[in-house]
C-alpha cells in the first residue's frame, strides 16, 4: 500500500479539495489526512470504503490508482533517469574536455578532441531537448502532436540526424585509427614525425574527402547557435515521435453485404 497516500493526494487534488474538506467529511483530523497522503499511516478498509465514497470511486483505484496515474508515475521515472544520464555525460565532458587538449598539445593526438565535440555534444544535446520535453508532459501536461506534418518533421529529422552520424563517421574513425597507429611511436627516440608517407586510411578517397569537408563545415559552426538549436530540436522530436502507431497486421477484411 505504498502508493495508496500518493493516490489519496492525487484524487484530492483532482476533486479541487483541502485536506480540512476532506478530513471534515470522513470525521477525522486533518492530521489524520496528512499521515496517510505522506505515507506515516494507512487507512484501514473501512477508512478506504469512506474516502472512495467521498472522490465517488472504487477501492482499487486507491490501492493501485488509475491509467493516468500510472503512466504519470512512468514519466516521472524516465525523466529522472534521463535526467541522470544527462548528468553523468555533462560531468565526464567537463572533465574530459582538459585532458583531451592536453593530449592534442602535447602529443598532437586529436581524436578524443573531435570525437567529443562532434558525438558527445549532440548526444548530450539531444537528451537534453528529450529531458526538457519529457519536463513539460510532467509537469505542464504537454501532449505529443500528431498529424501527417508532423509525421514528416519526424522522419526528415531522424534522415538528418541518422546522416550527420554516417558522414562524421570515416573520417573520426580514421583519426582514431592513426592515433592508435602512432601512439606507441611517441616512445620511441628516432620518432621523426606524426604522419608518414605509408600511413593509409580505413576508407575510400572518396568517402574520407566527403567526410573532411562535412567534418570541417560542420566544425566550424560548433561555436554558434546554429549547432546546438538543431540538436536541441532534434530532441523534442525525437520525444514527439512520429504521431502515428505503425502496425503490421493486415485489416480484417469486412464482409459484404451481399454475403
Amino acid at each position: 500500500m505504498a502508493d495508496v497516500g500518493k493516490n489519496i493526494r492525487h484524487l484530492r487534488i483532482q476533486k479541487h479539495m483541502t485536506q480540512d474538506e476532506l478530513a471534515e467529511r470522513l470525521f477525522v483530523s486533518r492530521q489524520t489526512v496528512s499521515h496517510y497522503e505522506t505515507g506515516k499511516s494507512n487507512p484501514d478498509i473501512d477508512m478506504l470504503l469512506k474516502i472512495a465514497e467521498v472522490f465517488q470511486t472504487d477501492v482499487t483505484v486507491l490501492i493501485f490508482g488509475t491509467s493516468d496515474m500510472a503512466e504519470r508515475r512512468k514519466d516521472v521515472r524516465r525523466l529522472a533517469a534521463a535526467g541522470a544520464v544527462l548528468m553523468v555525460l555533462v560531468l565526464f565532458y567537463l572533465f574530459a574536455v582538459p585532458r583531451a587538449r592536453s593530449l592534442q598539445m602535447s602529443l598532437y593526438i586529436s581524436s578524443p578532441l573531435f570525437c567529443m565535440r562532434l558525438l558527445l555534444i549532440p548526444l548530450i544535446l539531444l537528451l537534453l531537448g528529450w529531458s526538457l520535453a519529457q519536463f513539460g508532459k510532467v509537469w505542464m501536461r504537454t501532449r505529443a502532436l500528431s498529424g501527417r506534418w508532423v509525421t514528416v518533421v519526424f522522419w526528415a529529422a531522424l534522415f538528418l540526424i541518422m546522416l550527420y552520424f554516417f558522414s562524421i563517421f570515416p573520417f573520426l574513425a580514421d583519426i582514431v585509427y592513426q592515433d592508435l597507429q602512432y601512439l606507441p611511436a611517441f616512445r620511441s627516440p628516432d620518432y621523426s614525425g606524426f604522419f608518414s608517407s605509408d600511413s593509409s586510411s580505413l576508407f575510400p578517397d572518396f568517402l574520407m574527402n566527403y567526410s573532411g569537408l562535412f567534418l570541417i563545415h560542420t566544425y566550424a559552426l560548433r561555436s554558434s547557435f546554429l549547432f546546438y538549436l538543431p540538436w536541441l530540436l532534434g530532441g523534442i522530436i525525437l520525444w514527439n515521435g512520429s504521431g502515428k502507431h505503425f502496425s503490421f497486421r493486415r485489416k480484417k477484411n469486412k464482409p459484404s453485404a451481399n454475403a
